[in-house]
């Protein structure tokens, strides 16, 4: 019993943030680049396709505050592009995610938010590749993601198992796009600025 309080003890004393980057790989925010991304993206098996970056310090600042300050993160649109509020609040967990995407379709009624993923597409981001600002197609919904390399396996464990989610329900298709949340080396950041709070 003592045992058992003294390790209740300890794990008081250990931050969050250190039982993050023990367990889940998270590490301090560095200066990235989209090569140093893509080669990430290779070393993960992670998709190549529908990824964007923040195109500049202040496109970073605004969109993760749609994404409610959270990575990885989730916002999930209508076919036309409108975003649909899965959770409860802004406060709740994004796992519910794992449940909602198989279940998705063509019938399936959730609130409507306020933001549009061709204009946040357009607003705040740039292709890590294509050339392409255009995500909307013939989907059904539309599911963007972000994520950070410095996240760890966080990367692996949402981000990827939500892409094969959507993939693999047939009732509706799902395209899914994914957004880099690392910060960039052409921002002109300082030290004290490449910080994730």
């Amino acid at each position: 019993m003592k045992r058992i309080i003294m390790l209740f003890c300890l794990l008081a004393l250990v931050s969050c943030q250190q039982i993050g980057k023990t367990i889940f790989g998270f590490k301090d925010p560095k200066l990235e680049n989209p090569q140093n991304i893509k080669m990430y993206l290779d070393q993960n098996k992670m998709q190549h396709g529908d990824n964007y970056l923040c195109k500049d310090k202040k496109a970073f600042s605004d969109i993760i505050k749609v994404f409610y300050k959270r990575i990885p993160e989730a916002i999930l649109f209508d076919k036309n592009g409108n975003e649909l509020i899965y959770k409860e609040d802004s406060e709740s967990c994004n796992a519910g995610l794992f449940r909602v995407i198989p279940n998705l379709d063509a019938n399936t009624k959730l609130k409507t938010g306020t933001h549009n993923i061709q204009q946040l597409i357009t607003d705040f981001t740039i292709p890590l590749e294509s050339e392409s600002m255009q995500v909307m197609n013939d989907s059904d919904y539309y599911l963007m993601i972000n994520w950070a390399i410095f996240v760890g396996n966080r990367n692996v464990d949402h981000v990827s198992a939500w892409q094969e989610l959507a993939e693999n329900n047939r009732k509706v298709k799902i395209k899914v796009v994914k957004l880099n949340m690392d910060f960039q080396d052409g921002w002109g950041l300082t030290e004290k600025e490449i910080q994730f709070k």
